[in-house]
């Protein structure tokens, strides 16, 4: 629930902006809610593409609305950058422990008997 209302509440300041300095705020619930689920971004573009099209004339108001769009993206990109800093630190060591190990019979016939996940030998 905590989700659907930090997206809508970024959507709908998407929508009602009146000033591009709004878009820093809207940036910032993006982030917060792309903390919660990191494929939030996808939503960002989708609106602005919504926007382009239906306003007129839609030439002209391309440049405006991808700088729009990029001011709302780095804004959110501010806020997860701290995050993705220590979980990259933290995660860096046991990506290399852990692997996936494909077990292959004739890789010419591409012939696969199994996966197994877990730490490396």
């Amino acid at each position: 629930m905590f989700y659907t209302l930090l997206l809508m509440t970024g959507c709908l300041a998407v929508i009602v902006r009146e000033y591009r300095w709004q878009l820093v705020g809207t940036g910032l619930v993006f982030g917060f809610v792309t903390l919660v689920k990191a494929q939030t971004l996808v939503v960002v573009p989708l609106l602005f593409a919504i926007d382009w099209l239906r306003m007129k004339p839609m030439g002209k108001r391309l440049p405006g609305l991808v700088l729009d769009g990029m001011v709302v993206l780095a804004t959110a990109a501010v806020v997860i950058s701290p995050r993705t800093m220590l979980t990259g630190r933290f995660y860096r060591d046991k990506a290399q422990e852990y692997a996936a190990v494909f077990n292959i019979d004739d890789p010419a016939a591409g012939k696969m008997t199994g996966i197994s996940i877990g730490k490396r030998p």
